[in-house]
């Protein structure tokens, strides 16, 4: 009984943050059984229509939050705190300047609907858009370093509580409609990104530089692409919808996907979990492997 206890109290941390995932998934997936019984389905629509553009403007950091996600742990375990800095002033500068480059976009997004005359709800969406544009890099950035950083425990407390705020707020839709929706997504994405920030486990105290900047690259880019291409590829029917048919048969089509999205929870909760520990004792395997041994063992092995 005293060994069981033991298990749970070491991974007591993990079990939380892979349980806040689940839940987190769970809420997002009960506000929009609530966001479809309350928004007619050609609003629905156009909002993710609109949302479309950060699917397609993911690949902005050129795979450096997934490069972090991987890097971070392997200096760790290493105990390369100059390189563990290094790469995480690269990693923050890349989100700022991607967040910057997402506002640009959402505002040009947003003057391009006011001069089309466009109804309220595409500039509501353009806001959501420039919102989530600004919010998603620099949330990736540090979510990355609290994976990477073990810090799975303050993670999974911070999602929870984001998810119980959300969860109430997940009910405006009852009242405003589309626009209850819409300020209840961009308070998730603004309270997510401060609570992060607030509690972060590694700051920030340069610009970092080019050197880690390619390594991010190099590490992160395949990772990316392999997932860049899967994101493009979910959307392909949404943007089809999108271009050729309309934006009821979008909100439509979009309600029906909620139920596919909730068979990923588990998943994706284990893989965010389980790729920073992988790298870490990479690290440490790596470590503890003595070149000389090798060489004569291969010695050895060739003599025979």
């Amino acid at each position: 009984m005293g060994l069981l206890f033991d298990i749970i109290n070491k991974y007591k941390g993990e079990a939380n943050y892979t349980l806040s995932n689940v839940i987190t998934s769970i809420v997002a997936f009960v506000s929009s059984v609530v966001a479809a019984a309350y928004i007619f389905p050609e609003e629905l629509g156009v909002i993710q229509a609109v949302l479309l553009v950060q699917t397609y403007a993911s690949f902005l950091h050129l795979g450096v939050f997934n490069g972090i996600n991987r890097n971070l742990a392997f200096y760790k375990a290493k105990g390369d705190v100059e390189k563990m800095q290094s790469q995480i002033d690269t990693s923050h500068t890349v989100s700022v300047v991607t967040a910057v480059v997402g506002f640009m976009i959402g505002i040009v997004v947003m003057i391009f609907f006011y001069v089309q005359r466009k109804p309220p709800i595409y500039l509501w969406s353009g806001a959501y858009l420039t919102v989530s544009l600004v919010t998603i890099p620099l949330t990736n950035h540090l979510d990355n370093t609290y994976r990477s950083g073990q810090q799975f425990g303050l993670l999974g407390t911070i999602k929870n509580l984001q998810s119980a705020i959300y969860v109430v707020l997940s009910l405006l839709p009852i009242i405003l409609g589309y626009i209850g929706r819409i300020l209840a997504q961009i308070e998730n994405l603004i309270f997510g990104y401060a609570a992060r920030r607030h509690k972060a486990p590694y700051r920030h105290i340069g610009k970092g530089d080019l050197e880690s900047f390619k390594e991010l690259v190099a590490t992160g880019a395949p990772l990316l692409l392999g997932g860049y291409i899967w994101e493009v590829f979910m959307a392909s029917d949404k943007t089809y919808i999108a271009a050729n048919l309309s934006a009821r048969d979008l909100g439509l089509y979009t309600i029906s996907g909620y139920c596919v999205t909730l068979l990923m929870v588990l998943p994706v909760a284990l893989n965010t979990l389980l790729y920073p520990k992988v790298a870490s004792f990479s690290s440490k395997q790596t470590s503890i492997i003595n070149p000389r041994a090798i060489a004569r063992g291969l010695f050895v092995i060739r003599g025979c």
